[in-house]
């Protein structure tokens, strides 16, 4: 049941384009007895399907640039070697940790474009 719930909410939110693998992998940590790795390898298996369905549904609503979306897939398929790569190396409990630094890094920056949009909005007014 619990990979169930893991699987239903993050396929949401993947479709949203809101980020559904970060919370498969933080609703993995919490609710299975999976070590970091194998939930990250759990993750990439889980995008393939879910991000090839949710590009055919952005696409036919004509909501992707495929030029600019080319030059990420290239640069993050050379660096996703690299870091693939790196994670067998580094010690599972660290990986852990800067994973959940790399989240709070992440909503740090969002309240602060969020207050940054809102001060923007206000002072074109």
């Amino acid at each position: 049941m619990i990979h169930f719930i893991c699987g239903a909410v993050s396929g949401v939110l993947t479709g949203l384009g809101v980020g559904g693998g970060l919370v498969l992998i933080v609703l993995l940590n919490y609710l299975s007895s999976f070590n970091q790795l194998e939930i990250q390898s759990f993750n990439l298996l889980y995008y393939i399907p879910t991000a090839i369905f949710s590009l055919f549904i952005y696409s036919k609503e004509r909501n992707v640039d495929y030029k600019v979306g080319v030059t990420f897939i290239v640069i993050a398929a050379v660096t996703a070697i690299l870091g693939a790569n790196m994670a067998h190396f580094i010690d599972v409990a660290l990986l852990k940790k800067l994973f959940a630094v790399y989240l709070l890094l992440i909503g740090v920056l969002m309240l602060i474009q969020k207050k940054n949009l809102v001060s923007n909005k206000k002072s074109a007014e």
